[in-house]
């Protein structure tokens, strides 16, 4: 398991060619959109565990840290759709884990 902060964290993870991905972010209601985006990037199918989407899951420490599974894509095609490599790597506050190596996303 990856690391989580203290406040809450929200970690996205996909298990992609038996390699661990890990994603965290700090906000919850952004958490299905980035699942999403980097579905979209890897080449993967949100919620199909045929193409690697092993899961997604929220927590939520001002909710008593409860876990959650982001199952719904709710209306992110727009979001997605808009995103390129180049917005992937723009935001110091994020950062995506894959293969060992830490992509600042």
């Amino acid at each position: 398991k990856g690391p989580i902060s203290s406040s809450g964290t929200v970690v996205a993870v996909f298990l992609l060619d038996g390699t661990r991905v890990r994603l965290k972010v700090t906000k919850l209601t952004k958490a299905a959109a980035i699942c999403m985006a980097i579905a979209d990037k890897l080449g993967l199918v949100a919620g199909d565990s045929e193409y690697g989407l092993y899961t997604c899951a929220a927590r939520d420490d001002e909710a008593g840290g409860r876990f959650s599974h982001v199952k719904d894509s709710l209306t992110l095609a727009s979001v997605v759709k808009k995103w390129t490599p180049e917005d992937l790597l723009g935001s110091a506050r994020r950062r995506l884990y894959f293969k060992r190596q830490v992509y600042v996303i």
